[in-house]
């Protein structure tokens, strides 16, 4: 742990994007800017194996906030599309990022949306239900759902993040260390991912000198590529780009040839998903031992938790990734914090099984990689010290020492994304 860890978190640019719209923005009550830090030197040394310098910070996790200028909103999310909202006897995390979700409103609360705003109406239902009533009935909805931790609850984490056997995955196939080599060529990765964090494994994969493919559907190509091109530049520069109809036999096949001729596979789909296309990653494992598969999920591959939907707010929320107000209530701690987070974990976690030969299904979760960086060690009152604003600008005072809250940061764009189905013709050619 820093000497000072809530002048570290003032640093970080996600100080600025946690706590109320209106007033002080805040500091966990545990040492997130630490445990982020760990995460970011992890990848690095992985990286640093092959002579690669990749100099990451937490630009990482702050420069979509910054490109798309968003705010942080308390118990809204910076992007407003999750609410922590107040049950009867408790705390959930809400999300409803895609226009069909609001419509699910209706059938789960009785609460119908229409075309205007439908959080006041969602809250004044939501108060009136018991949490583990709400989170029962949302079954089999496909709604972004999760509990939010009490703030003992939260308190009580324990303190080492590896006590968690949830926090790193375990791969399906047994490691045998033995038989690592270093490759003599570059690990080639397959990107079927899409939002965030699959995108940033493979983008990290790709600066560390994987040669990645990203693979899109002509049918739902990536919406980011529209509504963020700035940050879908940032996310897939380096990546070549393919197109294909998983539907038709002639796109199914390069696809299976591709899948088959991988290294590293970078899904971000549910497991039902990849079964409804007759692309199960056994069968690929089956037949290269070595392929190290990379599943992120929200919550978890195996059982009801692959079945559950999530994104980065809700996941954070949920693996008690917040920070509690003088008043005892959650607040959204940085933007969408969980998927960055993961991005990283994942592509530390594709470099070293690749470079050890360690095959296997990675089961890597927004939660799991959120309830990592929530298990740091906590901060008493003396060390989170205190928090004013002069001239306005925010600062944090700790003792005799005191830091400006910085602004969220963003990378250089190193490379433009590729032109959406630039490489398919090669790529067909190469792996017909």
């Amino acid at each position: 742990m820093s000497a000072q860890p809530a002048l570290d978190w003032a640093r970080s640019g996600l100080m600025g994007l946690t706590g109320p719209s209106s007033a002080a923005p805040l500091v966990p009550g545990f040492d997130a800017a630490g445990a982020i830090g760990a995460l970011l030197e992890e990848f690095a040394r992985v990286a640093g194996r092959d002579g690669c310098s990749l100099g990451l910070d937490f630009h990482l996790m702050t420069e979509r906030a910054r490109l798309l200028r968003l705010a942080r909103g308390g118990q809204a999310s910076c992007n407003r599309s999750c609410r922590m909202l107040e049950t009867r006897d408790g705390w959930i995390a809400l999300n409803l990022p895609r226009p069909a979700d609001a419509e699910m409103m209706l059938p789960w609360l009785g609460v119908a949306t229409g075309f205007g705003d439908p959080w006041n109406a969602v809250a004044a239902a939501v108060a009136r239900r018991d949490r583990d009533e709400l989170l029962a009935s949302s079954t089999g909805l496909a709604i972004a759902v999760a509990p939010v931790p009490g703030i003992v609850a939260a308190a009580a984490r324990p303190a080492d993040p590896a006590s968690d056997s949830v926090i790193w995955p375990v791969p399906d196939a047994a490691l045998d260390a033995s038989a690592g080599r270093p490759p003599d060529a570059p690990p080639l990765v397959v990107d079927l991912s899409s939002l965030w964090a699959g995108p940033l494994c493979g983008q990290l994969l790709a600066r560390a000198g994987a040669r990645v493919i990203k693979v899109e559907s002509p049918l739902r190509p990536e919406t980011m590529r529209r509504t963020a091109p700035a940050m879908f530049d940032r996310l897939n520069g380096g990546k070549q780009s393919v197109v294909l109809d998983f539907g038709r036999d002639g796109d199914h096949a390069v696809l299976r040839a591709l899948l088959a001729r991988a290294d590293i596979v970078i899904g971000s789909a549910r497991p039902r998903a990849f079964v409804q296309f007759g692309l199960e990653p056994q069968a690929f494992l089956a037949r290269n031992p070595r392929l190290a598969w990379i599943a992120i999920t929200a919550h978890g591959w195996h059982g009801d938790a692959g079945l559950r939907v999530g994104f980065g707010d809700d996941a954070a929320a949920a693996a008690g990734l917040v920070a509690y107000d003088a008043a005892g209530r959650p607040n959204f701690v940085g933007d969408a914090l969980a998927d960055p987070l993961t991005g990283i974990a994942a592509a530390t976690l594709a470099l070293d099984a690749w470079r050890r030969g360690a095959g296997g299904l990675y089961d890597v979760s927004l939660s799991a990689s959120a309830a990592r960086i929530a298990a740091a060690p906590r901060l008493g009152p003396e060390a989170l010290g205190s928090t004013t604003q002069r001239d306005g600008a925010w600062w944090v005072e700790v003792g005799a020492a005191r830091q400006r809250v910085a602004a969220p940061g963003w990378r250089r764009c190193a490379a433009r994304a590729t032109r959406f189905g630039a490489d398919t013709a090669r790529i067909r050619e190469e792996f017909n």
